[in-house]
């Protein structure tokens, strides 16, 4: 978890000072953190666990898995839309202590970022697909323009940053062909696991699809900091939920993105959302840069 801040409060003892191996005749020693004062909070926020970007003039289908439990899929959307949660964010300073027996010594991190109840009486407590961008039309051109913050019910979501970068990670031009479709020149997305193929609904082609799996999300949190002011924070999904397994990341969410075979044949240009960004939702952004000569 990366912050903004400038300056990080840190109450306790150094770390990463190892102890004698013997101390008072009872044992070697290791460095425990604990949750220490609050530096700050968002209020009621909210947060999102999946963001889908439409390809201008085209749709966006996702499906969303926890390995070896639930998951669900929709159906393919000319628009763009999130899952988002109620939660109150807060950052906590970190305490490091020394305790008897043995134990990893590390650093403690800075600071703590933590979801929990939002109480009060607060009219809203989430959504499953609700709109983040107005669909962007086809054409070569244009592109899909999400805003950084939205509202629901009057409460503001996390911060999201899905913009395009200065140059395209990758270009692809393709077309149907024989029920089918033919693409070239489509080159690696920095390693990420992306595929390409022909899609279909019920046995009949719909258009040309890039398929990227990911194992979740960031976002901003808006803290309030007790000492004044608002800071940014950087977030994740799932990792900074409490209820998060340690260690562990277990969420699958797959994104396939379908540029119709109607309207959109031709060279396109692909981007990864937010690239660089502590706050980038992932995913993919598109613009199709030439139609078919």
């Amino acid at each position: 978890m990366k912050r903004s801040l400038s300056v990080v409060i840190v109450l306790g003892i150094a770390v990463g000072v190892a102890f004698p191996a013997i101390v008072l005749g009872v044992g070697v020693t290791h460095v425990v953190c604990t949750k220490g004062p609050m530096i700050g909070w968002s209020g009621a926020l909210a947060t999102p666990d999946m963001v889908s970007l439409a390809p201008p003039g085209g749709f966006v289908n996702s499906s969303y898995k926890v390995p070896g439990g639930s998951g669900y899929s929709t159906i393919p959307q000319n628009s763009s839309f999130g899952n988002f949660e109620v939660y109150n964010w807060t950052l906590n300073s970190t305490i490091s202590s020394v305790a008897l027996g043995w134990g990893a010594n590390g650093p403690c991190p800075g600071d703590t970022l933590g979801t929990g109840p939002v109480g009060g009486n607060i009219p809203w407590g989430g959504c499953f697909g609700c709109p983040v961008a107005a669909p962007a039309p086809s054409g070569i051109g244009h592109r899909l323009i999400v805003p950084q913050q939205v509202f629901y019910c009057s409460l503001p979501s996390a911060i999201m940053e899905a913009t395009y970068g200065a140059a395209p990670n990758a270009t692809v031009t393709w077309n149907e062909s024989g029920g089918g479709v033919t693409w070239r020149n489509s080159t690696g997305l920095l390693g990420l696991p992306v595929t390409f193929g022909p899609f279909y609904e019920h046995g009949v082609l719909y258009g040309f699809a890039i398929t990227l799996t990911q194992s979740g999300i960031h976002f901003g949190i808006p803290i309030h900091l007790i000492t004044g002011g608002v800071e940014n924070i950087s977030a994740s999904f799932p990792q900074d939920f409490q209820w998060s397994p340690p260690g562990g990341v277990y969420l699958s969410i797959t994104m396939t993105y379908v540029l119709p075979a109607t309207t959109a044949q031709g060279t396109w240009a692909i981007y990864v959302a937010g690239a660089g960004s502590p706050f980038s939702v992932g995913g993919l952004l598109f613009e199709q840069t030439a139609g078919l000569s």
